[in-house]
């Protein structure tokens, strides 16, 4: 499976009813499938879903070694087995109180990235009820651990050469959504360093070819660009005005120091700094994709002449 188109919307409705702590149901449908996700004070606590194929609660106990079926037998001798099943389970001594939770973290994971692989869905939110006519998890996680599992779950499997065609060499943002997501998200070391790089925007080959280019983190890196949490940060007026400056400065032909805005005598070392620090605003990556045909020409243009500019001071042709 793969993020789908729908993936943004349900991520920034989780964020927002965490944001208020809102509780109800929000009903997410495509055509044949439907799924209801129950939010408790702002955190998802249960999925039902129709039309997917999708283990049921037993069934995950069992898998997990944690069903005894001998108590069931008994059980099933003594009483008919009722809602909350998972309650039945467990009173009955078929499993234990967190055997059952964990199949329903389980589930909730697996369910929640079953949504984020959906087309074009509409979304409806319910407040009052949370019955889904599923269990709720005991101890609810956030609605950012949720989704970063769920995704986790979702982008596991997408070959990485996927990945790094997908990302190209653009620069990444963190988002508001993004912050929301990852806040309570169980992330390793490398991966908070790398979201604390997206914080300030980040090239994409520096940050997942460089130290932190883990597969965890370039998975990472992926989920939250499929899902609007990391973005190209848009470009300010400063990058336009830049743009067209230094484009005046290719036309009237300026010496290679001047484009760089380097003092004559300034070498290598600091036309390679000077490169830089120009590069960051200037770069097409950095246009958004709305912009003008002319804009993203004048950028390409800019850059392809401040390369040329730094390689000539760097070999002592300028």
């Amino acid at each position: 499976m793969r993020v789908g188109s729908s993936a943004p919307v349900l991520v920034r409705s989780l964020v927002a009813l965490a944001r208020t702590r809102t509780s109800g149901v929000l009903d997410v449908k495509v055509p044949g499938r439907s799924a209801a996700v129950a939010v408790v004070h702002g955190a998802p606590v249960a999925i039902a879903i129709q039309g997917e194929a999708d283990p049921s609660l037993g069934d995950r106990l069992v898998d997990a070694g944690a069903f005894d079926d001998d108590a069931h037998r008994r059980a099933l001798d003594l009483s008919v087995p009722h809602a909350p099943i998972g309650e039945w389970l467990v009173a009955h001594g078929v499993t234990t109180r967190d055997a059952l939770e964990h199949a329903l973290e389980d589930q909730l994971r697996e369910r929640i990235a079953k949504v984020l692989a959906w087309e074009n869905a509409n979304f409806e939110f319910r407040t009052g009820s949370t019955d889904v006519g599923v269990p709720h998890l005991a101890r609810p996680m956030g609605a950012g651990q949720a989704v970063m599992l769920g995704l986790r779950a979702l982008v596991a499997d997408v070959p990485l050469d996927d990945i790094f065609r997908e990302l190209g060499s653009q620069v990444l943002r963190l988002t508001r959504v993004g912050e929301e997501m990852v806040i309570d998200a169980e992330l390793t070391p490398t991966e908070r360093a790398s979201v604390a790089l997206m914080r300030r925007g980040v090239s994409v080959p520096l940050l997942l070819h460089g130290e932190y280019g883990t597969e965890d983190v370039v998975r990472l890196v992926y989920a939250l660009w499929r899902t609007r949490g990391a973005a190209a940060p848009s470009p300010g007026m400063d990058t336009y005005a830049t743009i067209l400056r230094k484009q005046r400065e290719v036309r009237n032909r300026v010496s290679a120091h001047a484009l760089l805005d380097l003092p004559k005598g300034a070498r290598g070392p600091e036309a390679r700094r000077a490169l830089r620090r120009l590069a960051q605003r200037v770069h097409p990556d950095r246009i958004d994709a709305s912009a003008p045909p002319a804009v993203h020409a004048a950028s390409r243009d800019v850059l392809v002449a401040l390369l040329d500019a730094e390689r000539r001071i760097a070999v002592g042709k300028a």
